[in-house]
């Protein structure tokens, strides 16, 4: 999470935990020494366990030659790094051992794991990104546990350690130990010794990881390692399509390409694409050879309906080869169903492989990985990293066909591939990005969107790529790991689409290959983490900030899929959002600017203006006029108060890529599962603060009440406090505090509890004889599937999220709602901030509850009404007889009115006048009338109409009224003159007039 906080939220994050100052790192101080290493302008995102950046980007730096390093160049460079860094990231390069070093593409990847006394650190790691042309450092990070000082001797054994599996289901005999080792484990940002037990249980399948404390005994955690996916409907032996092995699909006889065959003693060959192979020899007698479904990169196996595998029930066949001659090895020549997974086993794990290798080359996946087909249960698959890893099928059975098929077998070889890069990453629910991995690497190699077509049925299937998942998946019930996998994969085929659409078919598909698959190099643990990497990835400069090529084609999938962040955008706002006033007889002009990152190539073509005045029941959107530099400008129609006003822009760019500000994502997913709009508002007419609360003070009469369940978790402080929690802001909308539930001190995770109803309930409030009553609050919510988020003014439901669709909201909003028909004239009413999660149907999983902040109750009322201009004496006759007239124009006297003027009419056309205005008020006799007005400001003008002409002459003086609250009760008198031959003395006079300025 990103834990980079203004000076002083820093300061009372600090001190709300229970360690002192001097044991807690000065994070600014670290920042401040690193950014005087490489320059200003980094973020920094802290991992509030560890105290260390789990990633630090920005500007770039150069570190190393421009140009491609070799990898023990990228091994001294990045042992440099860890050391200048020592400070920042927890430890040096005697800390670290490296896991993963290879240029992709445009980046250089270095990660590390931690080590003490010879033990991996788990959880460990450190990042470096070096971007290749430029020789530029584009990312640094760590999670390394500090100050490591702890014995490595243990007090019980592993075997000790091991019996705790009795626990989980492990029965002796029947299940296995792997293996046990130490490790040092990560509690709380300590580290304590610990044995790893890696075991296998068979009933109900699993293949826990315990971490046992190695000198107290006690279980500190288990971790799953068994990636299961419910997969496709299909079963078959050589089937050639996407579908299942069904009588509509049946097998067909193909080449098996792949499989090596070996004559001992002679050599061996491994088959091509036709499925032929060559062994050279000189010897001249016949060969019988046996031949199974082994090769580089697969090695085949048949459970036959069993739980444990027997090689004897494996597939074989054997031929005599004679000397000089060939012989055809037919596989599955009648074919069965557990013929035919065996063959499908081998044929699309080589096909996967051959696909994923023409992008990344060699890897760590170039090896015979197991694929144990025909397992006894039904509808399902599953990878395992036990001794290596495997991917694993089912055999048919229920409404599900055998699962070795196509889209199955490339979504669990993902799994494996995604394991032997840098492991599987299982914290929290990043968990389902592997599962998010699987379906991508599907959906990219077949060219279209489904895992597991017909999987129940025709025209069924499992999940598609193609979906409207939106980050933080409130729509995934439990978190369910290939529900939240969708994200993953719904970005990557909805990039890849942009970048064809931009691009063309050939360059965009191959463009969005090199950029997505690459990125595995980064092994990602967190979701953000992982988009970002595809930036980093395209990036051409090594600076973030200043955008990347396709930034526009990956930016618009990043937003449909609820990923706001700013580095996501090639579109750069600013806009200070309009004040509340008391104006209602001029538009409110507004302003934006709006500009496109440099790398992204993009220009704005277009700027709107979507305002409501009807509390967002509805918009009206207006094109703004491009003023230059990036400026847009236009105006808000003038509105009779009390009336909230909500606004919002949007941009278009050059590329297509379309942007909010204040940013929801866009498409189908904002009306599934998000707000309509994120809006600014501001307010018109006389508004009355009764109560307002930006929750850094104390209590304020605020209370925190549990109305069912056992645990209420209700807190006033520092948001997301140690950053452990993917959902919730890590700062407040004014630093530092926020009132929400669970905001992630130690020891909590940021989450609200399971089974219960919670409510935040405020001071009881007094509205008496009053009227238009309103809130005014920020809003950070996001709510898991059948759970429900209210608020209840005076016990009555205002707002209810939707269940059991869940909401996601991952940015601050403004809420701004009336409740004048609950609140006006109640003398005594409370609101309530209520949560309700409902363990029965979430299985224990919530999403982080309210984030609240900045709560203002007020009251907005119309303006008083403006009193008429009153008239002072009477004027004098000209030519024609006629008296001169002076009255006002452009709407009442009202402070901010513009468009006030006052106008002289009836009188001489084409005659010299002047106006005088004055607050000092006369009665001087003059020219056969009276002046009304002490000289002062003076204005000269020249009447329009016909020259000579009695009663023609007329003419506006403009007299903007600036908005001045202290103008409100002021009074001004005017009176004109105009020069008449034909009236006394040769002038002749208006009646004065006073005018009195209002609200």
């Amino acid at each position: 999470m990103n834990l980079s906080l203004p000076s002083a939220a820093l300061a009372v994050a600090l001190l709300s935990f229970p360690a002192s100052a001097a044991e807690r790192q000065d994070l600014r101080a670290l920042e401040q020494a690193f950014e005087a290493r490489y320059g200003p302008g980094w973020t920094f995102e802290w991992d509030g366990e560890t105290e260390t950046p789990s990633a630090v980007f920005g500007p770039g730096a150069p570190v190393a030659p421009a140009g491609e390093m070799t990898e023990s160049q990228a091994l001294e460079v990045g042992a440099a790094l860890l050391e200048a860094n020592r400070d920042l990231l927890g430890a040096g390069p005697d800390s670290f051992v490296p896991v993963i070093n290879r240029r992709a593409r445009n980046v250089h990847y270095l990660v590390y794991r931690q080590t003490y006394a010879g033990l991996d650190v788990i959880d460990s790691r450190a990042d470096l990104r070096i971007h290749v042309a430029t020789g530029n450092l584009s990312l640094l990070g760590s999670r390394a546990l500090r100050d490591l000082s702890l014995s490595v001797e243990p007090t019980i054994s592993a075997e000790t350690a091991a019996s705790m599996l009795a626990g989980l289901g492990f029965v002796a005999g029947r299940d296995h130990v792997g293996g046990s080792r130490l490790v040092v484990f990560p509690v709380e940002g300590k580290g304590r010794l610990a044995w790893e037990v890696d075991a296998q249980i068979e009933e109900p399948l699993t293949h826990p990881l315990l971490y046992v404390d190695a000198r107290t005994g006690e279980a500190l955690e288990v971790r799953e390692q068994i990636h299961n996916d419910y997969s496709g409907n299909v079963s078959g032996n050589g089937t050639t399509t996407l579908l299942p092995d069904t009588v509509a699909n049946p097998p067909v006889m193909q080449p098996i390409e792949g499989v090596t065959v070996n004559i001992p003693g002679i050599g061996s060959a491994t088959t091509d694409a036709a499925g032929n192979f060559t062994i050279p020899s000189a010897s001249g007698a016949a060969q019988s050879v046996t031949v199974s479904l082994v090769g580089p990169f697969f090695d085949v196996n048949n459970n036959n309906a069993t739980t444990s595998w027997n090689p004897a029930d494996d597939i074989t066949v054997t031929q005599m080869i004679p000397a000089g001659g060939s012989a055809n090895f037919v596989f599955n020549a009648a074919p069965v169903q557990f013929g035919t997974a065996q063959v499908n086993g081998a044929n699309f794990t080589q096909n996967v492989h051959d696909y994923v290798a023409g992008i990344l080359g060699a890897t760590g996946m170039d090896i015979p990985v197991p694929v144990f087909v025909n397992r006894s249960a039904t509808c399902n698959a599953f990878f395992t990293s036990a001794s290596g890893g495997s991917i694993n099928f089912y055999n048919a059975g229920g409404s599900c066909p055998n699962t070795a098929y196509s889209t199955v077998v490339y979504h669990e070889w993902a799994h494996f591939l995604d394991y032997s890069i840098g492991g599987i990453t299982n914290s929290g629910v990043g968990s389902g990005l592997s599962e998010g991995i699987g379906d991508f690497v599907s959906a990219f190699l077949t060219g279209q969107p489904i895992t597991g077509q017909d999987f129940s049925g025709p025209g069924t299937f499992i999940r598609t790529a193609d979906n409207n998942h939106v980050w933080p998946v409130p729509n995934c019930n439990t978190f369910e790991t290939h529900c939240v996998g969708n994200l993953w994969s719904g970005f990557t085929w909805h990039s890849r689409a942009n970048l064809i659409a931009a691009l063309g078919a050939a360059p965009g598909t191959t463009l969005a290959e090199d950029l997505c698959f690459n990125t595995l190099y980064g092994n990602a643990s967190r979701w953000p983490n992982a988009i970002r990497e595809v930036f980093l990835q395209d990036d051409a400069d090594g600076n973030l900030a200043d955008g990347t090529p396709n930034q526009s084609a990956l930016g618009a999938s990043a937003l449909r899929h609820g990923f706001l962040a700013e580095e996501f955008s090639p579109t750069v706002f600013s806009h200070t959002p309009l004040p509340d006033t008391t104006v209602t007889t001029v538009p409110y002009p507004v302003s934006v600017t709006v500009t496109s990152k440099v790398d992204s190539g993009a220009t704005i073509t277009g700027v709107n203006l979507s305002y409501s005045t009807n509390d967002g029941v509805s918009f009206t959107t207006v094109a703004l006029a491009n003023a230059g530099g990036g400026l847009y400008t236009g105006s808000i129609p003038a509105q009779t108060g009390p009336k909230a006003i909500k606004y919002y822009f949007e941009a278009t760019n050059s590329q297509g890529y379309v942007r909010r500000h204040p940013v929801v994502p866009q498409g189908s997913a904002a009306a599934s599962y998000w707000p309509a709009v994120s809006t600014f508002v501001f307010d018109v007419g006389v508004k009355t603060i009764v109560f307002s609360d930006d929750f850094d003070g104390g209590a304020n009469g605020w209370t925190e009440v549990l109305v069912a369940g056992t645990s209420e978790d209700w807190m006033q402080g520092v948001p997301n406090e140690i950053g452990n929690n993917d959902f919730d802001p890590t700062d407040a909308v004014s630093a530092p505090n926020v009132r929400g539930t669970d905001l992630s001190p130690s020891g909590f995770n940021g989450n609200y509890a399971n089974s219960t109803t919670e409510e935040l309930v405020s001071p009881v409030f007094n509205l008496a004889g009053l009227t238009g009553a309103r809130l005014r609050f920020e809003r950070w919510l996001t709510v898991q599937t059948n759970d429900t988020a209210r608020i209840l003014v005076d016990g009555v439901e205002v707002y209810a999220t939707t269940s059991p669709g869940g909401f996601g909201q991952n940015a601050w909003m403004t809420i701004d709602t009336s409740i004048g028909s609950i609140a006006d004239n109640n003398p005594s009413f409370q609101v309530a901030y209520r949560i309700e999660s409902n363990t029965s149907t979430n299985s224990g999983s919530v999403h982080g509850g309210w984030n609240l902040d900045d709560f203002v109750l007020y009251r907005l009322e119309p303006n008083p009404p403006c009193a008429s201009p009153l008239v002072l004496g009477a004027g004098t006759a000209g030519t024609g007889g006629f008296v001169p007239t002076l009255s006002t124009s452009g709407g009442v006297s009202q402070i901010g009115n513009s468009a006030f003027g006052l106008a002289v009419g009836n009188a001489r056309g084409g005659a010299f006048a002047v106006l005088s205005l004055n607050p000092v008020e006369t009665a001087i006799p003059f020219a056969g009338g009276t002046i009304f007005v002490v000289p002062g400001a003076a204005v000269n003008f020249v009447l329009g109409g016909a020259a000579g002409v009695g009663g023609a002459g007329s003419a506006t003086i403009p007299i903007p009224i600036p908005y001045v609250p202290a103008f409100v009760g002021a009074t001004v008198s005017a009176q004109s003159g105009i020069l008449d031959p034909a009236a006394n003395s040769g002038v002749t006079l208006t009646p004065g007039l006073r005018v009195t300025i209002c609200l």
